[in-house]
């Protein structure tokens, strides 16, 4: 009868999975993009009409949830 014996691990210095934190110092720029100022201009007004209802919603949410516990409670 033999025994399955394992392979030790060896620390070959891999990186399995990207570390890098936002705010650290020799972070790589990656998806840098070259926008004028009426194109980056027109980029956060794209993003706020579209996270701006989603903002509202939740601010709904959050004042029926509120409100229900309020009702609840008193």
């Amino acid at each position: 009868m033999k025994k399955n014996k394992k392979s030790k691990f060896v620390d070959d210095g891999r990186t399995i999975y990207n570390m890098d934190v936002d705010g650290l110092p020799k972070r790589k720029e990656k998806n840098k993009l070259n926008l004028t100022k009426e194109e980056r201009k027109l980029v956060i007004q794209a993003a706020i009409k579209h996270y701006f209802p989603i903002l509202i919603g939740v601010i709904l949410c959050f004042l029926f949830a509120m409100l229900l516990i309020k009702w609840w409670l008193g």
